[in-house]
Parts: C-alpha cells; structure tokens; sequence
C-alpha cells in the first residue's frame, strides 16, 4: 500500500520482487512442464502446445536472466558464473532430496583453563 500511497517505484518493485518466486524454482517448474509436456505430446498430439508454452516461457526466462546480466555491469566473467547455474540448481536438489533427518551431535572440546 505504501508504494501505491507515495508513488513509489522503488517500493512498488520491492513489493512485486517478494511476491516472485526464485528463478531457481521458476525454472524448475518450466522444466518439468516442458518434460511432462513432450511426453505427454507423444501419447496425444493436444499437448504440443504446452510443448510451446514451455519453451517460450525459458525463452523469456533466458531473457530476464540475460538482460539482468547486461544492466549488471559485471561482465564476462558473471555470465559464464550464470552458465553454471543449472548445474548447481540440479545440485542443491540433490542434496535437498537426500538429506537425512539427524539429530543433532555435539562435538566434544577441550576446556582450557
């Protein structure tokens, strides 16, 4: 309300930004949307379509991440970093889906003293 109140862009981005989900996920979601998709396309050809809404999502996906990258300023040297971001992501899932529930161990000190 208070970006809308004082005309605010700044907070009115800040507002949307918290609404967004992270890119990380987003694209997860466009992924498996596409791979149920083309699947689902060789069982019935109806699902061509979300075939191509799939891809036209990545695409503008790519878009977004690639013009966050121009206004960044950083350089060659980031996006080759951005290049390697599918593979952590598929990492971080990974290793979310085979954590164990530990308890927690204290580890044992030496008092000086």
């Amino acid at each position: 309300r208070g970006a809308w109140r004082q005309r605010s862009a700044v907070r009115l981005d800040l507002a949307l930004d918290l609404l967004t989900l992270p890119l990380g996920q987003l694209a997860l979601a466009i992924v498996l949307l596409g791979a149920l998709a083309l699947v689902l396309s060789i069982l019935s050809p109806c699902f061509i379509g979300w075939a191509i809404l799939a891809a036209v999502l990545a695409l503008l996906l790519a878009c977004h991440v690639l013009r966050g990258w121009q206004l960044s300023r950083t350089g060659w040297r980031a996006l080759l970093d951005l290049g390697r971001a599918p593979f952590f992501i598929a990492w971080k899932l990974a290793a979310l889906l085979r954590r164990r529930e530990q308890g927690w161990v204290r580890t044992e000190r030496n008092e000086a003293g």
